[in-house]
């Protein structure tokens, strides 16, 4: 649910099918744990000056995470929209 990846076409209500995995690249959608132990739906990329990976919102209304450690569940293979 939410609005954080619109800009990626995944809108709140669709389905995200998720492939079970621990390693992504970067850009890949992925499923990741933030720091609170929570669950979010976003783009890995990684940040060379401060030389850690972060998670991307596609949606400039919300900032992009910083993680103290990255924890990948799955990458997104997969978008089933509703009618």
């Amino acid at each position: 649910s939410g609005d954080s990846m619109i800009d990626a076409q995944i809108n709140s209500g669709d389905l995200v099918v998720i492939e079970r995995t621990n390693t992504a690249d970067v850009g890949d959608i992925v499923v990741a744990l933030t720091d609170e132990r929570l669950n979010t739906l976003k783009r890995l990329y990684f940040d060379k000056d401060r030389d850690c990976y972060y998670l991307h919102p596609e949606n400039p209304n919300y900032e992009d995470i910083y993680v103290s450690t990255l924890s990948i569940q799955g990458v997104a293979r997969n978008i089933i929209k509703a009618l």
